[in-house]
């Protein structure tokens, strides 16, 4: 997060939200009253903490479930059991996030980091649909 700052993480989950509201995984999201707006608000506050920045400062703190979601694959799992994802909506979603990585000017060290983590969230969400 230091290397980050929560200005740019804020650029990619944007940027990564206008992708993502052309495919079809979007309908998940909007199915559960959740608005371009609220997606990056949510995404970017949970990255920021999950990154290491500052906890329950972000406007994500209200929306949080849980304060362990952020240390246990099972609670970001539990999350999102709920709302009909399935492997190939997961698949669009890290394809969308690699494009949104690709197209924000991030620090070349982080593009890898970021890539490795969101293929292995994606991977523990989808292991148990």
């Amino acid at each position: 997060f230091s290397v980050l700052g929560a200005e740019t993480v804020l650029k990619l989950c944007m940027k990564f939200v206008s992708l993502l509201v052309k495919k079809d995984v979007f309908r998940l999201y909007e199915a559960r009253g959740i608005s371009h707006r609220d997606l990056v608000t949510k995404l970017s506050g949970f990255l920021c903490e999950r990154l290491g920045g500052p906890q329950g400062v972000t406007p994500y703190a209200p929306f949080r479930s849980s304060p362990s979601i952020l240390c246990c694959p099972y609670m970001l799992h539990m999350t999102h059991c709920n709302i009909g994802l399935t492997p190939e909506h997961a698949n669009e979603w890290l394809v969308t996030m690699r494009q949104a990585i690709s197209s924000t000017d991030l620090p070349p060290v982080i593009r890898p980091l970021l890539d490795e983590y969101f293929a292995a969230t994606v991977a523990d969400l989808v292991k148990n649909v």
